[in-house]
């Protein structure tokens, strides 16, 4: 997949088929959306691409700098990727680009630049300024496109897949629920980073990671996998600010990674979580919290 960051004089020559949306988490309404862009592409020879957003426009109005993605550009790129997406053209949602009008966009950056013969979008997408556009603006003005307008899909409890709700239940701690509504596991991509060494003294080595910019789940432990190089691993990782060690450590993400022994300290690594195991607590000794982490791996040694 090619991602492109859009500039003034791109100008894409190949004629696609386009949908349009923040797609965060790539959830499953959002890949109901992917499905119907890869058929309407193949159907008409076109090429399926995506148009996302950097930053997201919420983030860009509230100013929200952490605990809100579900998926940054990294993972999106991964997901696209994988569902057969071919293009990913990237927006700068700045001042200027959220002072274009819902005209503006349609015909000189989607038709125009982009060359999109058809446009696909959740029934949702709204876009322009003061964000003006949606799908019976679309609807109802003529552009040099066909538009085919998705229909979000429901969950048995009969919520609609939305990426608000999954981020309140990733803040809670439901990782399951959220897992099942993304259609994917919940993960973070990002560098490990040098710590105390606590772990590896306590005899359970971990890789850090600082997950500030994504959505974060409560302090305690979960059952995860981690890939490191292109490989899978069972992992347990622990959330939080080790409250026995130090009252006061930053917040980080600290993963074990079973039957692994690798130095990857600035190595970019993906961490997929599971399940939750247990709340963070402050023990009273380091015996004490060696015996609790002992009890929370040994279930995943026998997977």
């Amino acid at each position: 997949m090619d991602t492109i960051y859009l500039s003034e004089n791109y100008s894409n020559s190949l004629p696609c088929a386009l949908a349009a949306g923040n797609f965060d988490g790539v959830h499953k309404g959002h890949k109901e959306v992917i499905k119907t862009l890869l058929e309407t592409a193949e159907k008409y020879g076109l090429t399926p691409a995506i148009i996302n957003f950097e930053p997201n426009p919420y983030e860009y109005f509230k100013q929200i700098k952490n605990n809100y993605r579900i998926t940054h550009l990294s993972e999106k790129q991964k997901l696209f990727s994988k569902e057969g997406i071919k293009k990913l053209f990237i927006a700068k949602f700045d001042k200027n680009f959220s002072n274009i009008s819902a005209n503006e966009f349609l015909k000189k950056i989607i038709s125009e630049k982009l060359n999109a013969k058809k446009l696909i979008t959740g029934e949702d997408f709204v876009f322009g300024k003061n964000r003006e556009g949606n799908s019976e603006y679309i609807k109802n003005n003529k552009f040099d496109f066909d538009y085919q307008q998705v229909e979000l899909l429901h969950s048995q409890q009969k919520k609609k897949y939305s990426s608000t709700e999954i981020r309140e239940l990733i803040n809670k701690g439901e990782i399951k629920k959220a897992n099942d509504m993304l259609g994917h596991e919940f993960f973070i991509i990002e560098k490990v980073i040098s710590g105390n060494k606590n772990g590896r003294k306590l005899g359970f080595p971990t890789a850090n990671l600082n997950i500030q910019k994504y959505i974060k789940p409560p302090y305690g432990v979960y059952r995860t996998e981690t890939e490191v190089d292109g490989k899978t691993y069972n992992s347990i990782s622990n959330f939080g600010v080790k409250p026995t060690i130090n009252n006061n450590s930053e917040e980080l993400l600290e993963t074990h990674i079973l039957n692994f022994s690798e130095n990857i300290y600035g190595k970019i690594i993906a961490v997929k979580f599971y399940d939750f195991i247990r709340k963070e607590i402050k023990f009273n000794s380091l015996d004490e919290l060696k015996k609790q982490i002992t009890l929370d791996i040994k279930p995943l040694t026998y997977e």
